[in-house]
């Protein structure tokens, strides 16, 4: 921390200093937590003085996003002693990627702090507590800054997950008319994933794709090169393929079964293969102003 971060209370007479007290760190491989060591005390205070943090929240933000908020509570911290805490702050990995790519671009990171909530002052042991707040205000100096190196090895390598791969896909909702049958599908295929109904996910992406407006071949009309064009038909008419043969559901049940069993493994290939092709037919279809 280049500078020590410093917050007022609602008198104003009181300052908190906040200082990096160690390696900003991160733990959990599914759910990432940011671990911010603080050490904390009173500027111009007597030596004899102390803090209790009742309900402090600490808000941790890069590059204009909040990564998350953690929560200090039920610690007395002491000006001539003990005085460091650790604030866990629960975040993602999709804001990790976030703030790595802020530290790449920039050669370090700034994490941007913010405290606030109830505490309470007082001078000496024998005095009374008393009761303040610090206000939610942009702070001076609030920017922990971390170098690139250090980012890689206490942040991302502990959270690197080499046994899950998280898929995030966008589609372009402004050119989706008449699309809402489709995703009404999607949205069931993932309902029927979460309950562990692997072929009703296959049967509901099959619809999902039937249910897309007008013929199939009209949505990769808009790639203008003939072979890439040629490629997308032949790869949207093979899921379409692979979904109706994993239509497997009992013979007895359904008058047109699949040709082969499905699993959750093959449900979860089969969700994310149809969501990342949902994601380019919906900025690769037609639209008013680009012309076919």
């Amino acid at each position: 921390m280049s500078n020590p971060i410093q917050f007022n209370t609602t008198a104003g007479n009181r300052t908190i200093e906040a200082r990096l007290d160690g390696e900003v760190t991160a733990t959990g491989r599914l759910s990432p937590v940011l671990i911010i060591p603080l050490r904390l005390r009173r500027l111009n205070a007597p030596e004899t003085a102390q803090i209790r943090l009742l309900g402090v929240v600490v808000e941790a933000a890069c590059g204009g996003e909040i990564l998350g908020q953690g929560w200090l509570g039920g610690v007395t911290l002491y000006q001539n002693g003990s005085n460091a805490t650790v604030v866990r702050i629960p975040t993602s990995h999709r804001l990790l990627g976030w703030a790595t790519d802020y530290v790449v671009r920039r050669g370090a990171g700034r994490l941007e702090l913010r405290l606030y909530g109830a505490v309470q002052f007082r001078d000496t042991p024998d005095d009374e507590w008393i009761d303040e707040d610090i206000p939610y205000l942009p702070a001076a100096n609030s920017a922990i800054k971390i170098s690139r190196s250090d980012w890689h090895d206490y942040v991302l390598s502990p959270v690197r997950q080499a046994d899950y791969l998280y898929l995030e896909v966008e589609l372009a909702r402004a050119t989706l008319d008449g699309w809402e049958p489709a995703l009404a599908q999607l949205e069931q295929a993932k309902n029927a994933y979460s309950l562990g109904n692997d072929s009703g996910v296959f049967h509901h992406l099959r619809g999902c794709m039937d249910a897309l407006p007008g013929a199939k071949q009209a949505i990769v009309d808009a790639v203008a090169d003939p072979d890439k064009r040629t490629a997308i038909d032949e790869l949207v008419r093979a899921i379409g393929k692979y979904l109706h043969l994993g239509r497997h559901v009992s013979a007895v049940t359904a008058p047109e079964p699949g040709a082969f069993p499905v699993d959750r493994v093959d449900a979860g290939c089969a969700l994310g293969l149809v969501e990342v092709l949902l994601a380019y037919l919906s900025t690769a279809r037609p639209r008013d102003d680009q012309p076919t």
